[in-house]
């Protein structure tokens, strides 16, 4: 054959001289090279956040459980939060209670609220409509507008046995005039009628 007359094959990209050693083309050779370097990053950025997220949890912990054996309510609503969450510490709602309820006997709203929450609800403990009033009512007294939402609501809808809408509505009523947005749409559609 002739030089002229060579038959042309058409370049087929994907012959073994255009891959590289990976088996890509050279093409995502070098694409891989442009983002390898920025996701390796990434990944320690992610590890060592991690760790140090770990690392944080563990001193907050031991300090958090420090104070809240020596009484302080605020470090006991914390410590309950961790345990509730799975913050540092596996998932453990006996624990999370434990400390919710050392907090709200010391008059620590927040945990009254959430252990009124807990008894009115029956999902974590039984239901018990007297436990949930009682704690309720201690963060009512506090000012907690959604801790007197729900008293209010109980005692409306009669929850419990417990039916007085005019003792319900005037508790909805404190709570929409603390900001309660619930509390203000429920007061308008049934305490106003």
């Amino acid at each position: 054959m002739k030089p002229e007359q060579q038959e042309t094959r058409p370049t087929n990209k994907n012959t073994p001289s255009s891959r590289n050693i990976a088996g890509g083309t050279q093409l995502e050779a070098a694409l891989w090279e442009m983002v390898r370097v920025p996701l390796l990053a990434l990944a320690f950025i992610f590890f060592v956040t991690t760790c140090n997220n770990a690392l944080q949890y563990k001193e907050t912990l031991s300090s958090l459980q420090q104070e809240a054996e020596r009484g302080n309510a605020e470090a006991q609503f914390n410590l309950g939060n961790m345990y509730s969450n799975g913050q540092g510490v596996m998932k453990d709602f006996i624990k999370a209670y434990k400390w919710y309820r050392q907090a709200a006997n010391q008059g620590q709203a927040e945990a009254q609220l959430l252990l009124g929450q807990t008894y009115h609800s029956g999902r974590i403990m039984a239901q018990d409509y007297r436990e949930a009033i009682k704690w309720y009512q201690k963060a009512a007294e506090q000012g907690r507008a959604e801790a007197q939402f729900y008293l209010g609501s109980i005692y409306y809808n009669g929850e419990g046995g417990l039916r007085d809408q005019q003792k319900g509505c005037k508790l909805i009523q404190s709570s929409a005039e603390n900001g309660y947005i619930e509390a203000i749409d429920l007061y308008n559609k049934v305490c106003l009628r």
